[in-house]
């Protein structure tokens, strides 16, 4: 990567660009998906793992997914 893509990256793990709310923690999130792309980070997580109350279309952010597919 160089700087430019490095830095859009780190913008988003770390909440400065974000695309909604977590609908589990309140938290910034960010969603491929939300910013036009076709694919997402999140495709990779086991959908089984999300509780059916929060399939409401929003993503949920990194760490609340992070933490579902850990249980």
């Amino acid at each position: 990567m160089d700087n430019n893509q490095r830095d859009e990256v780190m913008a988003m793990l770390t909440g400065e660009h974000t695309t909604h709310t977590c609908p589990s923690c309140n938290q910034a999130s960010f969603c491929d998906i939300k910013r036009g792309e076709a694919h997402c980070w999140c495709f990779s997580i086991d959908k089984k793992a999300i509780p059916e109350h929060l399939k409401n279309g929003e993503c949920l952010c990194r760490k609340c997914l992070s933490q579902l597919a850990n249980e």
